[in-house]
């Protein structure tokens, strides 16, 4: 039997996109949409950057893309910091992420940034 080809993270940033446009919007749907979109968009800069670390990779993957470009490392930063809002924070301590449309909009601005520059690494 033949192996079936990698996961193509990009595919976590489209399902992200469709998350956004369920209706009736939910602020599960965005949340849940942010966290895809962090996924798909680390996935690939992990790959790119050849991390192999597990401990701290989230950090590690923004070490290593800050070594070639700080505002790339500084945009992947932020995504992460809205992905743990998402993710961990019934609400969030910072009030200016307490409004998931906004964070969704956020979010998806980062990941259309950062994908065409992590995939040309």
């Amino acid at each position: 039997m033949l192996n079936p080809p990698p996961f193509d993270p990009r595919e976590f940033v489209a399902l992200a996109r469709d998350l956004s446009k369920t209706s009736p919007l939910a602020e599960r749907h965005l949340r849940s949409a942010v966290g895809r979109a962090y996924c798909g968009v680390f996935l690939i800069a992990r790959d790119r950057l050849r991390v192999t670390v597990t401990e701290n990779v989230h950090h590690e993957v923004i070490v290593a893309l800050r070594a070639r470009n700080r505002g790339w490392a500084d945009q992947l930063a932020r995504l992460r910091r809205i992905r743990v809002a998402a993710d961990y924070e019934l609400t969030p301590d910072d009030p200016t992420r307490r409004d998931w449309t906004r964070n969704w909009q956020d979010a998806d601005l980062l990941a259309k940034r950062l994908l065409p520059i992590l995939q040309a690494l």
